[in-house]
């Protein structure tokens, strides 16, 4: 496969969207790491084309949503440990639009886990089917909001 930037994929190409990012103390990451200083992770999503499917995606990457989802308690505390940084125009909706993919065309996505940095976009496609592992969705489906939470994961 061949990555392309700043256009869509043909059959065999890739096309890496960055949308956004979050931050965490050094320490949280590190191995002795700093408790002031502060890292950027930063947040992507991949869109194929496949010979016979179509437009997918890999993860959807963080959308404005996320501050939607994370507004009430407990999932503000998921916002507040990791705070996230994403622009509207970065979300994939918007750049796979701005490029001349309305979100319907896109057919699949693929999720890797549900961590928001994963999924926050996920309902800017809703004609595309999910595909997930089993486990991951059970793990969800089957915990509290709060228990998700603890573990990064989300349940919207």
């Amino acid at each position: 496969m061949t990555p392309v930037y700043s256009r869509l994929p043909t059959t065999d190409e890739y096309l890496v969207l960055d949308t956004g990012y979050t931050t965490a103390r050094e320490y949280v990451a590190q191995r002795d790491g700093s408790l002031f200083n502060t890292i950027r992770f930063p947040t992507r999503c991949v869109l194929l084309h496949h010979t016979t499917q179509g437009y997918c995606l890999f993860d959807t990457g963080y959308a404005p949503r996320f501050y939607e989802v994370t507004r009430g308690w407990p999932e503000r505390i998921y916002a507040w440990a990791t705070p996230v940084i994403c622009r509207a125009e970065q979300s994939a909706v918007v750049q796979l639009e701005c490029m001349g993919l309305p979100a319907p065309e896109v057919r699949h996505v693929f999720v890797s886990h549900f961590h928001g940095d994963h999924v926050a976009g996920l309902r800017d496609f809703p004609a595309a089917t999910v595909w997930c592992s089993r486990e991951a969705w059970s793990y969800v489906r089957q915990r509290r909001a709060s228990e998700r939470y603890a573990t990064a994961y989300c349940g919207s």
